[in-house]
Formats: structure tokens, C-alpha cells, sequence
């Protein structure tokens, strides 16, 4: 693994079996726990503060320190030309990962950045679980990215308990799944949090609406004990609330898409606050009052376009049998308006073939005209990409693409051609904001 220039910087051949100083290094840190969290935590943390805030000082401490500095160049090595992902495996993995004091985060990704243990096996991570400070995070490898993205080594088979199904992991982002606390889960506080995050962020939610509403029921009682008092006998982990003010309390902010948010619950909508047809003002609801008086809220809507796509017409037909690389299928050209500058940009949603294989399809956006006094232009796409009559083809991704030049194309997300050739109908749901105009 690992591209040419890498292989030449680092001086590893493709397709040298791994050396015995990596196996070493590797037994090292995976079997000697104390090494490891010092490492991480003298070698990581505080190495990186320190070149930031007096880098003089950091060169020196380099120099008394090589062979800490030799030792993370070759754990690096090992997990980046040595990584087994197959995306196979990470489509289907669960990891989970102790940590020794609850964190509330701001996203719901568990982001690794040092060499980090996760196992396959929560009873390993559980063992910590007596301490009530701990807690452990469930998550996977997030949906749509490229495999290529993940550094995930196996060292089971360097490690004093194989049955802990060992991975050692570096540079990588995970989605959160569960939080577990003193034995307990939390699956569905934490699928309500994510679902009031994609709500409030201009995201498609209509994948985490549960066919009983049980995370609307939990969003309220979550509004309720924030704007009212944490309730005594409320069936709410202190944790999860507190989770779900730290959110609040980031947000500036509300974009939402129309198209989604009517699908909310008469109850939630009522507690926070409802959009009436066709009017551009809100009716507020007490949670979005009492929010509103802490801090200045503003509520925006996304602009949505919608492209439906037959894939039984000549002209798919013949994008499907395999045409040379960047072959392309247009969607219909739609403008995103400006609002306060009565000004528009235009755009093309697209199928693509990639440049690397035929068998992949990109699903993209091409800039066609940018306003003549802008040269640089970010925005958050929203796809949600469904098929009549099946369940399996589903995409539902946020991307913040940046268009530099007219006729650029970005890429939401690829997909293997025989996913879409063997359907019927396809329909792109596309939601925009514009993040940043220069």
C-alpha cells in the first residue's frame, strides 16, 4: 500500500514483506501498555504543542530524542505500507476503544490521529468499564470513503491475547455508533443526537426516522430538560443531556432542508418550531424561545434540485456497457441563487466514469458559470441518491466542495456501474449551501 512517491520517501520497495525492525516496534507497542500511552501522550501530544510554540526548542529536543523520532518514523511506516483494509472487512467492522474520561463531542466522528489499540471485541474494551470516569465508543468506518483512507493493521498475531482481535489504527476517522457507559448502551440517545445534528446542519434525515418516532421522543424530553431543568425522573443519562447541550451550545446557526424537516413529528416540530407553507418567517415553539433568548439563532433553508434518472434510456444504456474514462451523463443545469447579491451560480449534477477504473462511476457536480468578481467558491452539498424498488441502493453523504475555475468537476461519491445498471429508475436529491464566497 502506499503510493510511488511514498515508497521512494520512506525507501520501502512495493512489495518488501515487512522488515523485523517494524515487527519489533510493533510488538513493542502493542504488548506494553505503559509504552504506548506514554508515547502517545509525550510523543504526540506534547512533542506537536511544543513545535508549535517554540519550535526552536523542539528541534533540540529532536536531537536528544532520536531514537523516539526513528521509532514513530518506523510505526508509521508499518501502518502505512503494511495496512490489511479490504473494504470487504471495513464495510462490516465494529471496533471499539476504552477512553478513561467521557468526552463530549462536537461531531459524531472518533477521530485517531496516534498510532491508537482498537479491537473487535467489546468485551476487551469493557474490561475497563468498573471505573465509572470511562466510558467506550462503538464505531465503524464511515460510509463512501475510500478505503485507501484507512490505516488499519492487524496485531492479533503480535499480541500476548490474540482473542482481542488487536488493530492498531493512525490518521483515520470513524462514525460513532454507541457509547457505552457502566455496562450500558446508548445507541438510541446517541442516534438522536446525530439525527438533531444532521437536522440543524442542512443534512437529508428521512434514513433516521424511526417508523415509532423513538428518537423524536427523545429529542423532546433532551429540549425539555434543557429549557425547563434537567428532570429527577428523567429516563435520560445525565451524560447523553449533557452531550446534547454541548451541540446546542455550538450552534449559531439552523439550516435545515424543507423537504425533511416537514417530515418531523407534529409534537418536535411544535417544541421547537414549524415552517408554514410558503411563508419565509418560522412559528416558534418554547424550545427554540428559550434557545434564542441565550443567544443570537437565525433559522435558513438549503436550496434543493431534484434529478431523476432512467436507466433504461438509450443514452444510459450506452454510458453503462463501458465507454472509455470520463465519459459523462448530465443532469439538468440548475441555478442556485445568491440571496442578498441577485446574483446566481449555475450547475450540473453528473455520472462520470473515473479516470483510474471504467467500472466506477463518480456522482458529482461540474461549475458552469461563476459570478465574473468571484474567483473562489465553497459550498455543503447534500445527496441523498434512493432507487425505486430498492432498499440496497441508497447514498445519503455531505460533502464541502471548493470550485476554483468554470467547467470544474467535484466528486460526492463513486459507485460501482453494475450498483446502477441494474436498476430501473434513479433519483438524486441535491441540497446546497454556500459556505464561503471569495
Amino acid at each position: 500500500i502506499g503510493s510511488v512517491v511514498e515508497h521512494e520517501k520512506y525507501g520501502i520497495a512495493p512489495g518488501l514483506p515487512i522488515p523485523i525492525a517494524h515487527i519489533m516496534v510493533l510488538l513493542l507497542y502493542t504488548n506494553n501498555l505503559a509504552l504506548h500511552n506514554a508515547f502517545k501522550q509525550r510523543g504526540f501530544a506534547t512533542a506537536v504543542t511544543a513545535a508549535a510554540a517554540a519550535p526552536v526548542r523542539f528541534s533540540t529536543l529532536k536531537r536528544h530524542h532520536r531514537e523516539i523520532a526513528h521509532f514513530s518514523k518506523i510505526l508509521y511506516q508499518a501502518l502505512k505500507f503494511y495496512a490489511n483494509n479490504t473494504p470487504l472487512f471495513l464495510s462490516s467492522a465494529v471496533f471499539y476503544h476504552a477512553v478513561n474520561t467521557k468526552t463530549l463531542l462536537g461531531e459524531f466522528e472518533f477521530t485517531v490521529h496516534a498510532p491508537t489499540l482498537i479491537t473487535l471485541e467489546p468485551c476487551s474494551a469493557m474490561m475497563v468499564c468498573s471505573d465509572a470516569r470511562h466510558c467506550i465508543f462503538q464505531f465503524r468506518a464511515q460510509e463512501n470513503r475510500d478505503v485507501n483512507e484507512y490505516n488499519l493493521l492487524d496485531v492479533s498475531w503480535l499480541s500476548d491475547a490474540p482473542f482481542h482481535n488487536a488493530y492498531l489504527t493512525m490518521d483515520c476517522a470513524f462514525d460513532v455508533l454507541d457509547v457505552i457507559d457502566a455496562y450500558d448502551s446508548h445507541e438510541e440517545f446517541v442516534d438522536t443526537l446525530v439525527l438533531f445534528k444532521r437536522l440543524v446542519s442542512g443534512h437529508f434525515i428521512e434514513d433516521l426516522l424511526h417508523p415509532q418516532q423513538i428518537h423524536q421522543h427523545i429529542l423532546l424530553g433532551l429540549m425539555s430538560n434543557m429549557s425547563e431543568g434537567y428532570a429527577a425522573h428523567s429516563n435520560i443519562p445525565q451524560f447523553m443531556q449533557l452531550w446534547f447541550e454541548h451541540l446546542v451550545k455550538q450552534i449559531d446557526t439552523i439550516w435545515v432542508i424543507r423537504s425533511q424537516f416537514v417530515k418531523l413529528g407534529q409534537n418536535v416540530k411544535a417544541c421547537f418550531f414549524d415552517l408554514p407553507e410558503e411563508e419565509e418567517s418560522i412559528t416558534a415553539g418554547p424550545f427554540y424561545e428559550w434557545w434564542s433568548q441565550q443567544t443570537q439563532i437565525s433559522v435558513n433553508l438549503t436550496q434543493e434540485f431534484l434529478w431523476n434518472v432512467h436507466c433504461k434510456q438509450q443514452k444510459f444504456v450506452t454510458f453503462a456497457a463501458l465507454p472509455p474514462a470520463n465519459e459523462c451523463v448530465d443532469g439538468p443545469s440548475f441555478y442556485y441563487v445568491l440571496y442578498g447579491l441577485q446574483q446566481h451560480v449555475t450547475l450540473t449534477p453528473l455520472l462520470k466514469r473515473t479516470l483510474t477504473t471504467t467500472d466506477h462511476v463518480l456522482i458529482g457536480l461540474r461549475l458552469e458559470s461563476l459570478p465574473l468578481e468571484y474567483s473562489k467558491m465553497t459550498i455543503q452539498c447534500n445527496l441523498l441518491c434512493t432507487a425505486a424498488m430498492s432498499a440496497e441502493f441508497r447514498y445519503n453523504v455531505c460533502r464541502v466542495l471548493t470550485y476554483e475555475f468554470e467547467d470544474q468537476i467535484q466528486e460526492c461519491v463513486t459507485c460501482h456501474i453494475d450498483e446502477i445498471a441494474a436498476l430501473n429508475a434513479l433519483q438524486f436529491q441535491i441540497s446546497l449551501r454556500v459556505i464561503n464566497m471569495q
